[in-house]
């Protein structure tokens, strides 16, 4: 269960990566568009792990190895989201 929650999380963190790049690439010269979305994409970084953390270490089945599949779909679904936001904003430019 762990390999799989894992692969998933892997790609949606592979994508999420693209969609950054994309979003970075389609503030063009606007310095302030790419400090905002770097500032933006580092606390929703921290948020997400504070997240994880926590459904780990108290959520349903915390602390054990199903706590920690937990975590990692969690993780997953969030960081496909974010792609999903990222995309929006590089096609809105």
């Amino acid at each position: 269960m762990i390999q799989c929650a894992d692969e998933e999380y892997q790609k949606n963190d592979a994508l999420l990566n693209k969609n950054y790049k994309a979003a970075m690439k389609a503030c063009g010269d606007d310095k302030q568009c790419k400090s905002d979305l770097q500032k933006m994409q580092r606390h929703w970084i921290a948020y997400k792990e504070a997240v994880s953390a926590w459904i780990y270490s108290y959520g349903e089945n915390g602390g054990g190895s199903l706590g920690r599949v937990q975590a990692i779909q969690w993780e997953a679904e969030e960081t496909k989201k974010q792609a999903e936001v990222l995309q929006q904003h590089y096609h809105s430019q």
